[in-house]
C-alpha cells in the first residue's frame, strides 16, 4: 500500500471534526458523490457545474460539459453499480475557492462483476458562485501522469469518448465547448 492510500485511509478514518460546508458547497459534494456513484443526470451538472469547466484525473483531461458529461454519463455503462463507502472533507476555503475531501468509491465493473475499491483525493475549484470550474480525482492522492505521451493521451481520452457517449443538453446548459 503506498503511503497516499495509507494517508487517505487514516483520513477517512480521523475523528476529528470535518470542514463545515455552506449549503451551497454541501450541495456541490453531494451532487459529486451522486456522479462518482455512477448516477449522472443534467439536473447536477446545471446546479452545480459551470458548462466550461473541466475535469481530470488519471486517465482523461476534460474542458467543457460535451467532454466531461460524456466521461460521466459513460460510467454506468462500465460501472452500473459505484457506491461511496466513505468520504471526508478535509477543507473548504474561500482563496482559494475549494473543497477537497477523500473518499474510498467501491466500482463494480460491468460483465464480469469484479469490485474495485478506489481511494481519492477530490479537489473542487468554485467561482464566485460556488459553481464547479475544475474537478480533479486523485487516485490514491497521487498527481495526475506526466511521463510522455500521457497528457495527450488523456486529452484525446476525452476527446474520444463523446463520439460514444451522448450528453443531454438544453437551452439553458448548451455545453458547446470543446479545445
Amino acid at each position: 500500500m503506498s503511503k497516499s492510500v495509507s494517508t487517505i485511509r487514516a483520513a477517512l478514518s480521523a475523528t476529528t471534526p470535518e470542514a463545515p460546508l455552506t449549503p451551497q458547497r454541501q450541495q456541490v459534494v453531494n451532487d459529486v458523490l451522486e456522479l462518482f456513484s455512477s448516477r449522472p443526470s443534467l439536473e447536477i451538472f446545471k446546479r452545480s457545474f459551470r458548462p466550461e469547466g473541466e475535469f481530470e484525473d488519471p486517465l482523461s483531461k476534460c474542458i467543457g460539459y460535451e467532454q466531461f458529461g460524456a466521461q460521466w454519463f459513460g460510467m454506468p455503462k462500465v460501472f452500473p453499480v459505484s457506491r461511496n463507502l466513505s468520504h471526508r472533507i478535509l477543507s473548504s476555503t474561500t482563496n482559494p475557492n475549494r473543497i477537497e475531501y477523500v473518499q474510498a468509491q467501491e466500482y463494480t465493473f460491468r460483465w464480469i462483476g469484479n469490485k474495485k475499491i478506489m481511494y481519492s483525493l477530490v479537489m473542487i475549484d468554485l467561482d464566485e458562485n460556488d459553481k464547479v470550474l475544475k474537478l480533479e480525482d486523485k487516485w490514491d492522492g497521487n498527481d495526475q501522469p506526466t511521463r510522455y505521451g500521457a497528457y495527450s493521451l488523456r486529452r484525446l481520452n476525452a476527446k474520444c469518448v463523446p463520439w460514444l457517449v451522448s450528453v443531454p443538453k438544453d437551452d439553458e446548459y448548451p455545453g458547446h465547448h470543446q479545445v
